[in-house]
């Protein structure tokens, strides 16, 4: 079951995207899209030409006018259909109500608009050939996204629609996804549904990211990783200042939660509950997406983000970021936390103690209540153990962090697995033994005052009661 706080979000996040602009529930869904509907065709020729471009056996290095055609056909079939009124309705049968044919839901179209992007991979890498269709394809994509998204406001059931494409359009980590994530990132104004989906979208573009690439996909196109830069510290924000969405949502007199262009909090000063859990299930995504970027510094001299930092703040529970952190919150900086192999610029015994204080916290409702349900804990611990042990792993082979360091990483994970990971694996509700790693805590004091990286002082980490 879902937790309160996870029910209070998500039933905020439905009222702040149902509700501003809708049209009356009584006028017919194709009615309501009859201005929004587009067309688009391409031809059997088109898809073959586009299938030789994918596969890399079609050069796009100095695209023609045609080839740009071409895409521009293809990306418009693929995200147009969005708009649709058959990919929205509900079918009506006597007195019940059922849902569209599998053929006629967003699933499908996001599935058909995966056969036609390329995630590149490490192994094998991606050809220039197969870099160059990535950017193409990413701009004709993101101008249809962006033609359905800002042509005429559209409801805010469309505007969901070509978000969700944009997170599946992201996954290839084209330049042109990166630009307008950015700006729906960064900008005050963007309606809260836009902004989650955002968030999501450069989620998939951090998991995607990879320096060595950056010039093959265009020229420029991440100078000195600016934007990628950017983009960590718009989400570094959201998760230590919160959404800029909080003052469009509160809980009235009579305890429904409503929408209002004068907001009203609980207290002067201080969120209403309902504010919290939008805030917590903001902050949670952006954690997500900071955790999949692998870099312990993000940028050079002139333009740096240190994404690393937030999640170990989050992980040991700092003072400052308020409202206090979720659970969920904490599993996710840990998994990110741990995704990040300090090698060279960060502290490696101050990374293993957030690490464990990160763990221990998480871990500890399981540890005194075998029914809490707060999080997937199987879930999360299946993550966490595949997380350490690759850490671990990173930690040994490495040459850079000392031998202590090393010996420490060993235990921390052996007693993560042993008092943690394994008893939550197991079948049943059982508990695990937060209060276990105490004893490594005890063992493995860091040696720099806390400071979090080396070659840059002064980010030091704060931990419950000041220490």
């Amino acid at each position: 079951m879902r937790s309160e706080t996870t029910v209070r979000a998500w039933g905020a996040l439905a009222i702040l995207t149902l509700t501003a602009g809708i049209a009356p529930a009584q006028r017919p869904i194709d009615k309501l899209l009859a201005d929004y509907k587009k067309s688009a065709q391409s031809t059997p020729n088109d898809e073959q030409r586009i299938a030789e471009m994918r596969d890399g056996k079609y050069l796009l290095t100095k695209p023609t006018a045609a080839d740009k055609a071409v895409l521009k056909s293809k990306a418009e079939v693929l995200i147009y259909r969005i708009t649709w009124p058959e990919y929205h309705s509900v079918l009506n049968e006597g007195s019940e109500l059922k849902a569209q044919a599998n053929d006629k839901s967003m699933t499908a179209l996001i599935n058909d608009l995966g056969r036609w992007i390329h995630t590149p991979t490490s192994v094998p890498k991606p050809n220039v050939s197969q870099l160059d269709y990535i950017r193409e394809l990413g701009a004709a994509l993101d101008q249809a996204i962006l033609t359905v998204l800002t042509d005429k406001s559209p409801p805010p059931m469309l505007r969901i629609s070509a978000m969700r494409m944009l997170v599946a359009a992201a996954e290839s980590g084209a330049p042109a996804h990166w630009i307008t994530v950015h700006k729906m990132l960064t900008d005050p104004k963007t309606a809260p549904e836009v902004l989650y989906y955002a968030i999501r979208a450069a989620e998939a573009l951090l998991s995607s990211y990879e320096p060595s690439r950056a010039g093959w996909i265009g020229a420029n196109a991440f100078a000195d990783e600016k934007i990628v830069v950017e983009i960590v510290r718009a989400l570094e924000n959201i998760v230590l200042k919160g959404p800029p969405v909080l003052d469009k949502v509160y809980i009235s007199g009579d305890g429904e939660s409503t929408l209002t262009t004068a907001p009203k909090m609980a207290e002067p000063g201080k969120l209403a509950p309902e504010q919290i859990g939008v805030l917590q299930m903001y902050r949670y995504h952006a954690l997500k997406a900071l955790g999949r970027l692998k870099l312990e510094v993000v940028g050079g001299k002139a333009e740096e983000a240190r994404p690393a930092f937030t999640l170990a703040r989050v992980a040991v529970s700092d003072p400052a970021i308020q409202p206090a952190p979720s659970t969920k919150e904490i599993g996710e900086a840990v998994v990110g936390l741990a995704n990040i192999v300090p090698v060279k610029q960060i502290y490696a015994d101050e990374a293993a103690y957030a690490l464990a204080m990160g763990l221990r916290t998480f871990a500890y409702p399981k540890s005194v209540n075998a029914d809490d349900n707060t999080v997937a804990w199987k879930g999360y611990a299946l993550r966490m153990q595949t997380a350490f042990k690759a850490w671990n792993d990173a930690m040994q082979k490495s040459g850079l962090p000392p031998a202590a360091a090393k010996k420490a990483a060993t235990e921390l994970t052996k007693k993560a697995d042993d008092d943690i990971f394994t008893p939550i694996l197991k079948q049943g509700l059982n508990k695990p033994n937060a209060l276990a790693i105490d004893a490594w805590l005890q063992a493995n004091p860091t040696a720099n005052g806390h400071e979090f990286y080396s070659d840059k002082k002064g980010l030091k980490l704060v931990y419950p009661g000041g220490k």
